[in-house]
């Protein structure tokens, strides 16, 4: 009885630990849907980044759009969340912002962060972003969601209960 006890207590830590991803030098973690899979980690040094992706959806023309979600960490060099936003958003390309949001504001379960919705134009057209910007200790965390526009009402929800899951 013992073992079969174990066993399930071991298949229900691995659902739980499912999709649930240590975001590179903090404490923080974050848990995606099963339509998303880790496409690669790259870094340099001022950062480190992570990239997911997402299972394509059609859009208008037919073409499977693949949304995805960055994760970035680097030094905040001792920043508080506002002022990290700042200056990292100023070194980012530019996108219009349309709504800013705290995580009090979504009910988040990591509370030091601040977030912005937007929209950028590129050469595949105009995309929808949430920008979410944390600080944990001495890093600072970027989180970048991004679609096209076309489909960023199919995939909205997605990056919300994703950026929700953020904690420690």
């Amino acid at each position: 009885m013992r073992t079969i006890t174990l066993i399930f207590l071991a298949l229900i830590l691995q659902l739980n630990a499912k999709g649930q991803f240590q975001i590179q030098d903090t404490e923080l973690k974050i848990t995606f849907p099963e339509k998303w899979t880790h496409a690669g980690d790259q870094e340099n040094e001022q950062l480190k980044m992570s990239t997911f992706k997402r299972e394509p959806i059609q859009d208008s023309e037919g073409r499977g759009i693949i949304a995805n979600i960055a994760l970035i960490s680097e030094s905040n060099q001792g920043l508080d969340v506002v002022t990290y936003s700042a200056v990292k958003r100023g070194e980012m390309p530019n996108f219009d912002v349309l709504e800013v949001f705290i995580p009090k504001d979504w009910k988040m379960k990591y509370k030091n962060g601040i977030g912005y919705k937007g929209k950028y134009t590129d050469v595949n057209g105009e995309h929808m972003v949430y920008v979410m910007f944390f600080v944990n200790g001495e890093k600072g965390v970027r989180i970048i969601c991004d679609s096209t526009t076309e489909v960023f009402n199919k995939i909205e929800q997605e990056f919300i209960s994703t950026l929700k899951t953020v904690n420690i």
